[in-house]
C-alpha cells in the first residue's frame, strides 16, 4: 500500500487516498475530512454526476456506482497543477496535471473504494502517489484551510514644502 494523502499542521489527516495493486488493477482507497465534500456538494449545487471523461475508474463492488458531486471549474485548476473535474479519467493527465477528481466523490468523507484499471509497476505508483499528494496538499491549502487577511491603510502625515519662485 503506498500513501497519497495530506496531513495538515495540525496532524489531522484531511485527505487519504491510498494506492494498492490488486489483479482488478490498482485499487484506490479515498477517504476526505467532511468540510472537502461539503466544499464539492456546495460548490456543485448538491447534483451529481457519473464519471465524465473516462472509463479508468470502475466500482470495487461491481454493483456499485461511482457517483460524483458536480464541479467544473474548467481549466482554471489546471494552472495550479491538478484537476478536478476529469472523473473516470487517467490518474495523471497529457498536461502533467494531476487528476483529483476522486475528492468529488459522493461518500468520500465516509471512504470510498473504487478500482483504478490500469497495470501499473511499484515505481510509477510511487510517482504517481507523491503527485497526488503534492496536488492534495495544494487543493487544501488554497481552497479548504481557513484563512484569515486583514488589510490595513495607512496614511503618513505628509507636509510638503513650496518654495516661491524668486523674482
Amino acid at each position: 500500500m503506498i500513501d497519497a494523502g495530506y496531513t495538515n499542521q495540525a496532524g489531522e489527516k484531511v485527505i487519504a487516498i491510498d494506492l494498492l495493486r490488486s489483479r482488478m488493477g490498482v485499487r484506490m482507497k479515498v477517504r476526505v475530512h467532511p468540510d472537502i465534500e461539503e466544499f464539492f456538494k456546495r460548490w456543485g449545487g448538491g447534483g451529481q454526476t457519473s464519471n465524465e471523461f473516462g472509463r479508468f475508474w470502475q466500482p470495487f463492488i461491481p454493483t456499485d456506482k461511482l457517483q460524483y458531486w458536480s464541479y467544473n471549474t474548467g481549466n482554471k485548476d489546471r494552472e495550479e497543477g491538478f484537476c478536478l473535474h476529469t472523473s473516470g479519467g487517467p490518474l495523471v493527465l497529457e498536461d502533467g496535471s494531476t487528476n483529483l477528481a476522486m475528492l468529488r466523490i459522493v461518500g468520500a468523507s465516509r471512504g470510498v473504494d473504487f478500482i483504478y484499471d490500469a497495470v501499473m509497476s511499484k515505481s510509477e505508483m510511487e510517482r504517481v502517489a507523491t503527485k497526488l499528494r503534492k496536488a492534495s496538499e495544494r487543493f487544501y491549502l488554497e481552497y479548504i484551510q481557513p484563512v484569515h487577511m486583514q488589510i490595513f491603510v495607512g496614511v503618513r502625515d505628509m507636509r510638503i514644502h513650496t518654495t516661491e519662485p524668486q523674482a
